[in-house]
């Protein structure tokens, strides 16, 4: 692992810390560490940017009416999951990428595209 990998975990980790409390700015603080992590450069790994999309995807989705950039989140997520070629090692995230995904299709009425 290089430093800015370890960084990335740690503000990965960071976030989970600050998830564990209740309050808005919590949310608001690991939200900017989140979006820290996707504009460091050079870009992290693969595998972290997909964790990155999914977690900020979950904070919008729970604490937001923002259903558009929680969409956008969720299927960079599921395209880093494909294009990678990520999936068979990160399934987890991939299947819950993929199953917001088809939720907030499906609440649009974008039925047709969640099943695809």
């Amino acid at each position: 692992m290089n430093s800015q990998t370890d960084l990335s975990l740690c503000l990965l980790q960071l976030v989970d810390d600050l998830n564990s409390r209740s309050g808005a700015s919590n949310q608001k603080m690991s939200f900017h560490c989140l979006e820290s992590i996707l504009v460091m450069d050079p870009p992290p790994p693969p595998d972290i940017a997909c964790k990155v999309h999914l977690r900020m995807s979950l904070l919008l989705q729970e604490h937001t009416k923002n259903t558009e950039l929680c969409k956008k989140h969720l299927e960079q997520s599921w395209l880093i999951l494909t294009h990678q070629k990520l999936f068979a090692t990160q399934i987890d995230p991939g299947l819950e990428a993929a199953s917001l995904l088809a939720q907030i299709q499906q609440q649009q009425g974008q039925v047709n595209a969640s099943r695809s």
